[in-house]
């Protein structure tokens, strides 16, 4: 009852608020949407439903844009009025205790972000949220995310990206992710070559050769003692010295590039801790502009996983490191990846899918989920498509052992933001279920409603 009526109030306050005042997505994106000026503040109410409880908000938003320059901060108290009481939620300013680590963790996050210039151009450093990052051919890391915690806990990585245009030298370039610097524990960089790139040919000039290395040097921090009991168990001599890097080689040489069809040929090769060993070669384009097509064969050795550090990691790191370091790790196999989907009105609209799993069928009682076919799904609106209304929503399922098992929350992750716009005001709605198997082995549910007010 209390969460309804928190509830309540919040949507009655946000319709309050759309007389005129500009508004943000509050977990679509960490920049204030049109700032017209180099400072802006904003002011939110809100209400969060996190850990069983329901909280309300108050934030301010300050922002500072300087040509390629610009920094956020996120201020918030949130309380809850249970039983008429007025209750701050202590643990969103006052450490567990009194550690270098700790105090980073809390206190990093109050900068909303910190960024040098914008996706896509040569020179692009961002302080914030990491919600997707891919390397190469994402056959290590693919789809990385940080944001798997909000709204209860922001955590503040970094993405960076230099391409060597940027000193007219396109030859070379890096990209590299940190899931959280206060702990810097999940870390990975790439660097790439275009070897053709001064041939001048229209379709060699973009092949690529990278080599990634990413690591995390802590796997079990989010695992509970009953974990870390089972590692030990399944043969992980000491999970709070555990450790997990990898090590691959791509290649993507695009063989056809017009508006009609465009190809390009992929190629991995990797190795997990050097204990296990895996490979990857497919394609994969577009066609008429609209339709998105891939297709990959998958060559796993024994305890070799795909994608490692995928859309899921934070919330199975502790499961995946034993499925590689342990003496139960999963035999090796040959599986397969398929991607299909649309994207219309210049990538305003994107809907794809994409499925992988084994060629082997194994015993329905085993709970490896990567001898099992894996759905990943996303669909974008992005904002100007529809008049004021623009979301994106994702959904993740491994464990299908059967065609029911598609809507089972067990290995699942269903994640929707969705933003509503009214002239210059904006209210967002986020909402997640999460499957944590290294904690509870289920679904905790996560959502929020907030409504800003610029002031200037």
């Amino acid at each position: 009852m209390l969460r309804v009526r928190s509830m309540a109030l919040t949507v009655v306050l946000a319709l309050f608020f759309l007389c005129g005042f500009r508004g943000t997505s509050v977990y679509g994106q960490d920049s204030l949407a049109g700032t017209p000026s180099p400072f802006g503040l904003s002011a939110g109410f809100g209400v969060e439903a996190f850990d069983e409880q329901t909280f309300q908000k108050l934030s301010v938003v300050p922002e500072l844009a300087v040509g390629r320059f610009g920094i956020g901060l996120d201020l918030f108290v949130r309380f809850s009025l249970e039983g008429g009481a007025l209750t701050i939620r202590r643990e969103d300013w006052i450490p567990s205790e009194i550690t270098v680590q700790e105090l980073a963790g809390l206190y990093l996050p109050k900068f909303r972000y910190i960024r040098y210039g914008f996706e896509g151009e040569p020179l692009y450093v961002y302080l914030g949220s990491v919600d997707g990052s891919t390397m190469g051919n994402g056959y290590l890391v693919g789809g990385y995310r940080n944001t798997l915690f909000l709204p209860e806990r922001r955590i503040l990585g970094l993405t960076f990206a230099l391409d060597g245009s940027l000193f007219d030298y396109p030859l070379i370039g890096f990209e590299s992710t940190v899931g959280d610097l206060s702990a810097l524990d999940v870390v990975a960089g790439r660097l790439y070559l275009r070897p053709l790139v001064y041939t001048g040919s229209p379709v060699f000039e973009t092949m690529q050769v990278g080599a990634t290395f990413a690591a995390d040097f802590d796997p079990y921090r989010y695992a509970d003692s009953t974990v870390r009991q089972a590692a030990e168990i399944a043969g992980v001599s000491s999970p709070t010295e555990a450790r997990m890097w990898a090590v691959g080689g791509d290649l993507r040489l695009p063989l056809l590039r017009s508006s009609a069809l465009s190809l390009s040929v992929l190629g991995d090769i990797a190795t997990l801790k050097g204990l296990a060993l895996g490979g990857m070669t497919g394609v994969e384009g577009r066609m008429f502009g609209v339709l998105l097509y891939g297709a990959r064969l998958r060559i796993a050795g024994d305890g070799f996983v795909p994608a490692y550090f995928d859309h899921t990691y934070d919330i199975s790191r502790a499961s995946r490191y034993a499925l590689v370091a342990s003496d139960q790790s999963t035999d090796g196999f040959l599986g397969w990846l398929g991607t299909l989907g649309i994207s219309l009105f210049g990538d305003a609209l994107q809907l794809a899918l994409t499925l992988d799993g084994p060629f082997r069928r194994v015993d329905g009682n085993d709970d490896n989920p990567f001898n099992y076919p894996h759905l990943h799904g996303s669909l974008v609106v992005a904002e100007g498509l529809i008049p004021g209304f623009f979301f994106d929503a994702s959904y993740d399922k491994r464990l299908i052992r059967e065609f029911a098992d598609l809507t089972s929350p067990e290995g699942a992750l269903t994640r929707i933001k969705l933003n509503f716009r009214t002239g210059p005001a904006l209210v967002s709605f986020f909402y997640q279920v999460r499957f944590e198997e290294d904690r509870w082995k289920r679904s905790q549910t996560t959502s929020g409603l907030e409504t800003y007010i610029r002031l200037f």
